[in-house]
């Protein structure tokens, strides 16, 4: 069973990384982040459903426009 995790105000990476993907960070609070994406929830929306970053390449992998999550290999490359 995964933890509940409390949204966070995002630090000064994480901001430039959302801007990168094309998000306002004012209107973002990051979830968690993990070795490849930054995981981010909508600050007036409800129900919160995350919206997933790429932090090698800043690209939105999932949320928003309803695309699936890629797979890295161990190069950091993106998979298919």
């Amino acid at each position: 069973m995964q933890k509940i995790r409390t949204a966070q105000k995002p630090d000064r990476t994480q901001s430039w990384l959302i801007r990168k993907a094309g998000l306002d960070p004012e209107k973002w609070l990051v979830l968690f982040q993990d070795m490849y994406y930054l995981h981010l929830v909508d600050r007036g929306m409800e129900q919160r459903e995350p919206m997933i970053v790429d932090r090698l390449t800043g690209e939105r992998v999932k949320g928003g426009s309803g695309t699936k999550r890629k797979k890295h290999d161990m190069r950091g490359n993106g998979g298919s």
